[in-house]
């Protein structure tokens, strides 16, 4: 499903062009932002955007898509969260499929009570766990 205040489709891109509360819905897939550009296979949107997909929410400036590749990116002000665990930084690069998220730039995490900042951090979506971590 895809929906927003304003759309077209660029044919000659073979792109839906997406302006104003920007609604893209796929296989379990929830992405809002304030424009967004799709084929239904990426996504390229921007300003407000937010992610959901099962217990994950989050939140940035900037993200791209592809769901046949199994991978997100999101830059600007990047705001993850699952259950008590929250991670912040300046972008993340997910795949799905090996589920390892690569946390990088100003990366703050805190889960439960226990707070840590670091430069990067790969994250596994799977085990719930940590692989490594870059500190200041």
């Amino acid at each position: 499903m895809v929906k927003a205040d304003r759309q077209y489709h660029d044919f000659e891109k073979g792109l839906y062009v997406l302006n104003g509360n920007v609604v893209i819905e796929y296989n379990g897939y929830h992405v809002t932002a304030v424009e967004a550009k799709t084929d239904l296979v990426e996504v390229w949107a921007n300003g407000g955007i937010t992610f959901q997909k099962d217990d994950i929410q989050m939140s940035g400036s900037i993200i791209y898509s592809n769901f046949h590749q199994n991978i997100l990116k999101v830059q600007g002000a990047v705001d993850f969260s699952r259950n008590k665990l929250r991670i912040t930084a300046d972008k993340v690069e997910f795949n799905w499929e090996t589920k390892l998220a690569k946390f990088t730039g100003n990366v703050r995490v805190q889960n439960g009570d226990t707070i840590s900042t670091h430069d990067t951090t790969i994250y596994n979506l799977g085990t719930n766990g940590f692989l490594g971590w870059n500190s200041f």
